[in-house]
């Protein structure tokens, strides 16, 4: 169901993976897309207007991370 150009990669990069891109990863990768930088997982809780717990943010960025769909930033 990937759509944009963007969707379609983190799709490849998730599926090289055997990880699904599940809504919640989706809210995710959109809401950093849309940002304006980097953002932390509770400004992303803030720009989602709390859709995703708090919890599934860090698990959906620790694994986007992992499947090399983002960098860390520090």
């Amino acid at each position: 169901m990937a759509t944009t150009p963007l969707d379609r990669e983190v799709a490849k990069r998730l599926g090289d993976h055997a990880v699904r891109y599940t809504r919640g990863r989706r809210t995710v990768v959109a809401a950093l897309a849309g940002a304006g930088g980097p953002l932390s997982a509770a400004e992303l809780h803030t720009t989602v207007d709390g859709d995703l717990p708090l919890s599934s943010i860090y698990r959906s960025l620790a694994v986007l991370e992992d499947a090399g769909v983002l960098a860390p930033h520090h």
